[in-house]
């Protein structure tokens, strides 16, 4: 599974991420992550799995959200940050 440029910063941007925030969490450079979303790098197999995971938290959340009224709301308006960014804080354990 590689994960494209675009598919790399719509994972960073919907998490409400710095370049730096998804190296982080990844254990990777910036610089990698920056090379990833401009094409010039691909991500290998591991760090591929980890976007992987974190893709699946991400909308095992956002459909937990759906059952709630104001999540709707979020949702519509597509402000992933307010929706992620807060979930994440709780829930993801950084390595």
């Amino acid at each position: 599974m590689v994960f494209s440029e675009s598919r790399v910063r719509l994972l960073r941007q919907r998490m409400g991420w710095t370049v730096s925030e998804l190296a982080r969490w990844l254990g990777c450079s910036s610089v990698q992550v920056s090379n990833w979303e401009k094409g010039l790098e691909v991500p290998g197999t591991e760090v591929s799995h980890q976007m992987l995971r974190l893709e699946g938290l991400l909308e095992r959340h956002i459909e937990g959200l759906r059952k709630q009224p104001m999540a709707d709301q979020l949702l519509q308006d597509r402000e992933w940050d307010q929706v992620t960014r807060e979930f994440v804080d709780e829930w993801i354990q950084w390595p």
